[in-house]
């Protein structure tokens, strides 16, 4: 049995309510993610309008037809600046453009609702102005597309929504052309294939491609974020194990201190607002424990969240006041991320140089277990290598 122009509509909104809460909970997941919070808001918007579209036989025409396209139209603002969220820089700025399109959109449909009601040029204005909006957002996703090497969710992404532009630029030439024969909003003209119909296979297409293109987005910036990453680490254990083997030859008797400083919530950070804010917080605490370091010691990268540190001809309290500094400078600190104040913590282990700890391997080594045991007594502390006495 077929159904009604309503029960389509509710069928709709019950498609874009389910997409949105999926969004949502996936951004709560994974809220680095750049695009699942803006969609999922914008597909509850889209419930709203086609609910709605629905009611609009037992609803005042301001609910069901006004407030409609523009709980319709700001859906597709919202869903736009979830595109424009995925170009690096665009975040912070504010779709205007957008917004006056809403704006006008929604003072000519009330002239044409309650002063001169004429369907056929609130259609045309709704569609035209929808498809323009539409075509914004597939506009991005075509540059995204080219931008992520031409990748297969995000090329079908870009094509369903110049498939609803093409859609809404037919619903407006069939107004145009039939006239009141258009008279079912998104129905215009004998056998033309509507936006309505084919409304909710568009909405679970749209959900699964945007989803497997947001997910291959992000195993791909993790793969080279982890080559980096690599790259780093490596390069600041040759520097450490090169400074560090001058040091102990240079040392004779005098003391000579090795520390692995570890970034107690990087990986929290990681997880929750991504690669680049976990990234902006070690070159945070690397400059903030280099501002707490004397011209003498040594400070290299040595693992994913952590940094050694060479403290030559110091002594255990000289040790113990460097380990101090630290953990004040990074504690009363705080490191901003766009504009997301992030606090931080270090543990520090620390190991001195003595017989049968004489080469840079030992001494990163017997710090690692000082380390370890600062980690375990909970963290933001510091703790000795055993036997590591004046």
């Amino acid at each position: 049995m077929a159904l009604s122009i309503s029960q389509q509509f509710f069928v709709s909104s019950v498609f874009a309510l389910f997409s949105g809460i999926l969004f949502l909970a996936m951004a709560r997941r994974q809220p680095r993610t750049r695009l699942f919070t803006y969609w999922g808001i914008g597909f509850l918007l889209l419930a709203a309008a086609d609910a709605a579209y629905g009611s609009r036989h037992l609803a005042p025409d301001f609910v069901s037809i006004v407030l409609a396209h523009a709980f319709l139209q700001t859906a597709l603002v919202s869903l736009h600046t979830g595109v424009r969220r995925l170009r690096d820089g665009q975040a912070g700025r504010i779709d205007i453009t957008g917004y006056l399109v809403i704006a006008l959109t929604f003072g000519v449909a009330l002239w044409f609702t309650y002063i001169d009601p004429n369907f056929e040029a609130r259609l045309i204005l709704v569609a035209s102005t929808t498809a323009f909006l539409v075509g914004r957002t597939a506009w991005l996703l075509s540059g995204h597309s080219r931008r992520m090497g031409g990748s297969v969710p995000a090329n079908v992404l870009a094509g369903l929504w110049w498939l609803v532009v093409s859609i809404l630029i037919i619903t407006v030439l069939a107004t145009l052309t039939y006239g009141e024969q258009a008279k079912d909003l998104w129905q215009a003209g004998p056998q033309v294939t509507t936006l309505l119909d084919v409304r909710p296979v568009l909405i679970v297409l749209i959900v699964c491609f945007a989803i497997w293109m947001e997910l291959q987005a992000m195993r791909a910036e993790s793969r080279e974020h982890a080559h980096r990453n690599h790259e780093a680490i490596e390069a600041g254990r040759a520097a450490y194990a090169e400074q560090c083997a001058r040091e102990i030859a240079a040392a004779g008797t005098s003391p000579l201190w090795v520390a692995l400083i570890d970034l107690d919530n990087h990986r929290t950070v990681r997880r929750q607002h991504g690669h680049a804010a976990a990234d902006a917080l070690l070159a945070w605490t690397e400059n903030t424990i280099r501002g707490a370091l004397q011209n003498n010691e040594g400070l290299e990268r040595h693992g994913t969240d952590h940094f050694i540190l060479i403290a030559p001809r110091a002594s255990l309290t000289e040790a113990r006041l460097i380990a101090h500094e630290i953990h004040k400078r990074i504690e009363t600190g705080t490191c901003i991320v766009g504009r997301t104040p992030i606090q931080a913590t270090v543990s520090i282990g620390m190991a001195r140089l003595q017989a049968g700890r004489a080469t840079p391997a030992a001494l990163a080594a017997a710090a690692h277990v000082a380390l370890y045991k600062a980690r375990s007594a909970g963290r933001n502390r510091t703790e000795i290598a055993d036997d590591a006495t004046p």
